[in-house]
């Protein structure tokens, strides 16, 4: 966004002047982080959220489809065991994002509990927004969501 400022495409774009503002591209983040956490709030209210490490445990050895949430700052082995068990229910060409752009205090803030490191969200209605916005808040900033590892891909030490 700022590249854009500096070269004029606002102006050319518009086709007139256009003074943008040098802090644009940090507003922009702030506010697709603010519309992500808020649609995850929303989803907890719709019932589409399950958090704590053997709740989303328990929900990703169920039948349903869910995308899991990792606190960016959640241990490395928690994360890769519940990694895990989201390749274990993906098909073979079914490939499920592992999201883990927000710390634990924004995700905790947002579901309205303390200290939540991992949560599920049920890709339908309300839950289907939050990935959405977390995906495009992810994108803007330069991060690739994460993929579920293969089954027989070997374990990586991160720490």
């Amino acid at each position: 966004m700022n590249k854009a400022a500096k070269q004029k495409s606002f102006a050319r774009g518009f086709r007139q002047p256009v003074t943008v503002d040098p802090d644009l591209a940090d507003k922009v983040e702030e506010l697709l982080r603010r519309a992500a956490l808020q649609n995850l709030a929303l989803a907890n209210k719709a019932g589409c959220v399950v958090a704590g490490f053997s709740k989303v445990e328990k929900a990703l050895a169920g039948d349903r489809r869910m995308v899991l949430l990792h606190a960016s700052d959640a241990a490395a082995d928690g994360r890769r065991k519940l990694d895990r068990l989201v390749h274990a229910g993906a098909g073979a060409e079914e490939e499920k994002p592992l999201l883990a752009c927000f710390t634990s205090a924004e995700v905790s803030s947002a579901l309205g509990r303390h200290n939540v490191m991992h949560a599920a969200i049920i890709q339908d209605g309300a839950g289907r927004n939050f990935i959405g916005a977390a995906l495009r808040f992810m994108r803007y900033v330069g991060e690739d969501p994460e993929i579920a590892p293969a089954a027989d891909a070997p374990e990586q030490d991160t720490e």
